[in-house]
């Protein structure tokens, strides 16, 4: 039986930063049929980003970055075959980077 997904602390606050900005973010349910799956779509001048929200290295439960399942990295993978990258958000830095608004754009 698969445990209940957790959500990271850091997960309402990087979202409603990304909708701050003028994204339209829309959140991603779990379920049982497709486990992995990312956190949410984000719409954001024109482009279509798949985001995936990580605790950060400095999180409040101590310890290090939050990391992918080995469902999660399954679904990535197979979003990557189709064409699909998965932008990972641990910070409002990562958040800025996806959204093309930081200098750089390289968030994966």
């Amino acid at each position: 039986m698969r445990r209940r997904a957790r959500v990271d602390t850091n997960h309402a606050d990087l979202l409603a930063f990304a909708e701050s900005l003028g994204a339209l973010v829309e959140t991603i349910p779990g379920s049982e049929a497709s486990p992995g799956r990312p956190d949410a779509l984000v719409l954001f001048r024109g482009r279509c980003i798949v985001a995936e929200v990580k605790r950060a290295p400095d999180g409040k439960r101590g310890g290090g970055a939050g990391q992918l399942s080995e469902e999660q990295i399954r679904w990535h993978e197979a979003a990557a075959r189709r064409g699909v990258v998965v932008d990972i958000w641990r910070t409002r830095d990562d958040v800025l980077r996806s959204l093309g608004l930081a200098r750089s754009s390289a968030v994966r």
